[in-house]
């Protein structure tokens, strides 16, 4: 519990401290830089973008928790299920919350009207970019896969990771709310994998100790 703890309170810190300084040098030209790509790579990474939208993972997870609950009793796959779904939507949760704090403005915003920076506690649609929900979906499905599919674990990382990339390319996020959503998604599998290992449930999810 304490490794994990200390683990997840450095890398806030490494997160909120490359975001201080992406904020000041390297979001806006990565930004300009994403903007100028051939349209056919943003398309690609439009479509891209879709795949971190979470209503899918969570009906499908939803679904599965019901079928291996109600239909098809099977605890351990259902507990699974359950896991996926509580990860993404925490995640989501958590980073709709932080989003409504900082009010910040989104790319769009600086590339039309020149804005750039924070309007706190206001929940206007231009001004929920950071953190990016794509990208706290993205990892947050990918890492709570990745607890029960070793095996996949990379690839389920490498689409995690463009889910996230996606969501910059696009210029739909500066890559400060890109890191952040990722930091967000992966701290909040972590936090529900420790509470499980803590209640001593870990086999009843199929999670190694």
């Amino acid at each position: 519990m304490g490794t994990t703890n200390t683990r997840i309170a450095f890398s806030f810190a490494a997160v909120m401290m490359f975001s201080a300084v992406s904020y000041y040098r390297i979001d806006i030209p990565v930004a300009i830089f994403c903007k100028g790509l051939d349209v056919r790579i943003l398309d690609l990474f439009e479509w891209i973008s879709t795949l971190g939208e979470s209503q899918w993972y969570l009906l499908a997870a939803f679904g599965l928790f019901i079928y291996y609950k109600r239909f098809h009793p099977h605890p351990i796959y259902a507990n699974q299920a359950l896991f996926v779904f509580s990860s993404v939507a925490v995640s989501g949760v958590v980073a709709l919350l932080i989003k409504l704090i900082f009010g910040r403005f989104r790319p769009t915003m600086f590339f039309t009207e020149g804005l750039y920076g924070f309007n706190f506690f206001n929940p206007s649609e231009d001004l929920n970019s950071f953190p990016s929900g794509h990208a706290a979906t993205g990892l947050s499905l990918a890492f709570a896969l990745s607890l029960f599919f070793p095996r996949y674990r990379f690839p389920l990382f490498c689409f995690g990771l463009l889910v996230a990339v996606s969501r910059t390319v696009t210029t739909a996020h500066f890559l400060s709310d890109t890191v952040a959503g990722a930091w967000v998604g992966i701290v909040t599998v972590c936090l529900l994998q420790q509470a499980i290992v803590q209640k001593g449930k870990a086999e009843s999810f199929g999670m190694g100790t």
